[in-house]
């Protein structure tokens, strides 16, 4: 993969998430409303794509880091079921633009935006 083509994923992939993490803001109708959440939705996607890309095909490297974000505990409670829905949503964008999938992350993106704010 090539610098230009990598910069090009993960500027899809933070596109895909901002779209995400607006809707997020501007459907939120619970009782606290935590910024740094939105902002985390923002951040899923590049990181999941980054780590898409940093695995490339290799199965070892996919284990790897497997195990190392098993370390990682969120310790954030959600009130709301839709919250972690929300996360998925991001970290799919990211995936999706990370493996060179930016059609199925734009029309998967685009259709979970319209079921959420319809």
């Amino acid at each position: 993969m090539t610098l230009g083509q990598a910069i090009v994923t993960l500027l899809a992939s933070y596109v895909l998430s901002q779209a995400i993490g607006a809707v997020y803001s501007w459907s939120f109708r619970g009782l606290s409303y935590s910024r740094t959440f939105a902002q985390a939705l923002v951040v899923g996607a590049p990181v999941a794509a980054m780590l898409m890309l940093a695995i490339g095909n290799s199965l070892a490297r996919g284990i790897g880091i497997v195990g190392t974000l098993a370390l990682i505990r969120f310790r954030t409670n959600l009130r709301d079921p839709l919250d972690m829905v929300f996360i998925f949503a991001s970290f799919g964008a990211g995936i999706a633009t990370g493996t060179g999938n930016f059609a199925a992350g734009a029309v998967g993106t685009g259709l979970f935006l319209v079921i959420v704010t319809g």
